[in-house]
């Protein structure tokens, strides 16, 4: 066996080692896979503060309840934004912070669990024309777990003013 032969034969072998050890290290969500939650809103709150003395701000905030309804475990759950509409009108698109409430932060949802993450948006976001005299939103929440994405939509989000 000349040494060429050997030399491909090693390179070969050390290619295929590589591909197992790569497959071993992978999610356990495939990259076909879809996120296959299940999201309700629970005691979400909208309101524009217009007190006197302060600065005119929109505040949105509550909880969400987020059922895998999949077979796979979703790591690393974010709430990676969340858009504001007025009349199917987008006036705000925000990063958004996601708490979660139940197991002392962490993002991970085992196969048919359900959690209560909380969120909240960003501190002092200016009240803009579009939404000074809104009575209603809608908002579209978009989630980010291992490379996938969900969008999930509320409509009809009371919007109350404080005084």
């Amino acid at each position: 066996m000349s040494i060429n032969k050997i030399t491909n034969s090693i390179f070969c072998l050390s290619i295929i080692i590589l591909l197992f050890y790569l497959e071993g290290c992978s999610s356990n969500i495939s990259k076909d896979s879809k996120l296959n939650l299940r999201i309700e809103l629970k005691n979400g709150y909208a309101w524009l503060n217009f007190m006197p003395g302060e600065n005119l701000t929109f505040h949105f905030k509550g909880s969400l309840d987020i059922t895998n309804t999949g077979n796979d475990t979703v790591r690393n759950l974010e709430l990676k934004e969340i858009d504001i509409f007025r009349d199917s009108e987008l006036i705000y698109k925000l990063n958004s912070a996601f708490l979660n409430t139940e197991n002392n932060g962490g993002f991970n949802i085992p196969p048919q669990a359900k959690k209560l993450f909380a969120f909240r948006l960003p501190a002092g976001i200016k009240i803009i024309k579009e939404i000074r005299d809104a009575s209603l939103i809608d908002a579209r929440f978009i989630f980010l777990a291992e490379g996938n994405e969900l969008e999930y939509e509320v409509k009809n989000i009371k919007v109350n003013k404080v005084y």
